[in-house]
């Protein structure tokens, strides 16, 4: 099943505010209407009145545009007159009454100013000339003009390959969120190959491409009917992916066929019929973990299934009240009605690795956290923005500061007066440590383990967009840590004690990844920093336009049009 309220859009020229929800992806909140302005161009003004009440000037083309068939055309030739075109605009048409003398007087007259001046100028810029000559002649000193900015170099890559030339599909793009989930995961990887999902939007026609990570050739692809696919492969290092074998009215799928691939033929290995509206999958050590909402209602169901033979092993209910804030979260984006009954789907479902036999499933304001080898559900407090070192979990309570929870769901302390900034990696998979605000949205020094403001550590500002006031943020790569504000992105020390610098470019960043001894900074373009003194030494265009995205040990560039694997 194609997951439609996540159309991707192509990535990093400037996402969208909502770096943490938004991102990559041409989503407008459901409470806010489409503006004007939200497709000018960056950096300019819309001319047109917008529907905030703010009092613009009228866009010219709108104004000016008339068609010349509306103006009033003369008849025949005439001076100036209030209200009426200038005869010359038009052919003239010379009457019979008007001398052909007196005509060419008229038409001869601008010569008799013209030649003066002339006359007057000519010597004059004769002069001038001779003194320019003269090496003896002094004159004010001008400065040249700037060089125009050199253009920025493509960074290099061991191969790229473009949507059309994997699939035959009109249309097709290549999909990100591949899982069903929020994060904008669009290659399947495997030791034993790689995968992307060609589909179009409209039709949900789609085919699976194996593809020769060394060198981007495809290697196998298969069609799959509305596909969903888990980003990881299996421990035995297949791909996993749900086949919808029947549909409801609104095209969404309520029977499956679950597949284990090859991924060096695309061949199923093993397979296993399922029914339900599944909208998501996650593989977590041997577990298959798929996502339902049975009967297409409001009700969330965790189902597990042994990954190496898809045996079914357990199944969670969460219950009214969690799958109720999971649709609908504070900041909910989108609405989207499901199967038959027209219920909501869930409100940016994301997937969260906390130990070995550890899982979290967050959307809306809720985060169910579960074991999978047991199958037992741990916790589901009101939960968002969750972060975890792997013992210890971090999160905000909506309306209520931040909450700590131990693995085996003892709430450990709680603080009503902070909370979290919204932290994220380009590996949607790595345990990310939080960043604290204050009231003031000020970043702190904070001791997490006991809940307790050491002093503030910096002020980075923040955003007002048509969504609001937008807390500031962090992005992260193990210990490198780049917190963006507004307007500036500050680098800070490697044990968040201090600030090291700002970071000098405009940029916008959506994440950060180390690259040999320096830092990669991902947004319009990447921008290469030096993570001891956030100096800026290199910038560069990405070969595809689109989203940075790590698998494996190897790093891409994927997005609609095309994909490319960078030489990192």
């Amino acid at each position: 099943m194609a997951d439609r309220r996540f159309r991707p859009r192509s990535r990093g020229r400037d996402r969208d505010p909502l770096e943490g929800y938004l991102g990559g992806y041409g989503i407008v909140p459901e409470d806010t209407r489409r503006r004007p302005d939200d497709d000018a161009p960056r950096g300019r003004e819309s001319r047109e009145p917008d529907d905030r009440g703010a009092d613009r000037p009228a866009d010219p083309v709108r104004t000016a545009g008339r068609s010349r068939a509306a103006e009033p055309r003369p008849t025949a030739p005439s001076g100036f007159r209030a209200g009426a075109p200038h005869a010359s605009r038009y052919p003239v048409s010379l009457p019979p009454s008007l001398h052909v003398s007196t005509w060419l007087r008229r038409r001869l007259r601008p010569l008799f100013v013209v030649v003066p001046v002339l006359a007057v100028l000519v010597p004059i810029a004769t002069v001038v000339q001779l003194v320019d000559d003269d090496p003896d002649a002094t004159t004010p000193s001008v400065a040249p003009a700037p060089d125009a900015e050199p253009d920025v170099e493509t960074f290099p890559d061991l191969w790229e390959v473009a949507v059309a030339d994997l699939t035959g599909i009109a249309g097709a793009e290549l999909r990100g969120n591949v899982d069903g989930s929020f994060d904008d995961a669009g290659v399947l990887g495997a030791p034993g190959g790689w995968a992307v999902v060609a589909q179009d939007e409209e039709s949900l026609e789609a085919e699976l491409v194996g593809l020769d990570p060394a060198s981007g050739e495809t290697i196998w692809s298969r069609e799959l009917s509305h596909v969903l696919c888990a980003r990881h492969a299996t421990p035995d290092g297949s791909l996993v992916c749900l086949e919808a074998t029947d549909t409801d009215p609104g095209g969404l799928g309520t029977s499956w066929t679950a597949h284990l691939l090859d991924p060096a033929t695309g061949d199923t290995t093993a397979s296993t019929e399922i029914d339900g509206y599944l909208t998501s999958l996650y593989v977590h050590g041997d577990a298959l973990v798929l996502l339902d909402q049975p009967g297409g209602g409001t009700d969330v169901v965790l189902q597990g299934y042994d990954a190496a033979d898809l045996s079914p092993r357990w199944s969670v209910e969460l219950g009214p009240e969690v799958s109720a804030e999971m649709l609908a979260g504070d900041r909910r984006i989108v609405s989207r009605g499901i199967g038959e009954r027209g219920e909501a789907m869930l409100d940016r479902p994301r997937w969260r690795p906390v130990t070995d036999d550890v899982l979290s499933f967050g959307a809306g304001d809720r985060t169910a956290v579960l074991n999978v080898r047991a199958g037992e559900l741990i916790i589901a407090p009101p939960c968002t923005r969750l972060s975890t070192d792997g013992a210890t979990l971090w999160c905000n309570e909506p309306g209520a500061g931040i909450r700590a929870y131990a693995t085996d769901g003892t709430e450990l302390w709680a603080d009503p007066h902070n909370r979290l900034a919204a932290t994220s990696a380009l590996d949607p998979d790595a345990r990310v440590m939080p960043l604290v605000l204050d009231g003031s949205r000020r970043l702190l020094r904070y001791d997490l383990e006991a809940g307790a403001t050491d002093s503030v550590l910096l002020d980075p500002g923040v955003a007002e967009t048509f969504a609001g006031t937008l807390d500031p943020g962090g992005l992260v790569d193990g210990e490198h840590v780049l917190v963006r504000g507004e307007p500036d992105l500050h680098l800070l020390a490697p044990d968040r004690s201090h600030v090291v610098d700002q970071v000098a470019t405009d940029v916008r960043p959506d994440g950060v990844l180390a690259r040999d001894e320096s830092l990669v900074v991902a947004g319009t373009d990447l921008v290469e920093v030096d993570p001891t003194t956030g100096g800026v030494e290199q910038q560069w265009r990405t070969p595809v336009h689109g989203t940075l995205e790590p698998v494996g040990d190897a790093v891409v560039v994927h997005g609609p049009e095309g994909l490319s694997r960078l030489d990192w």
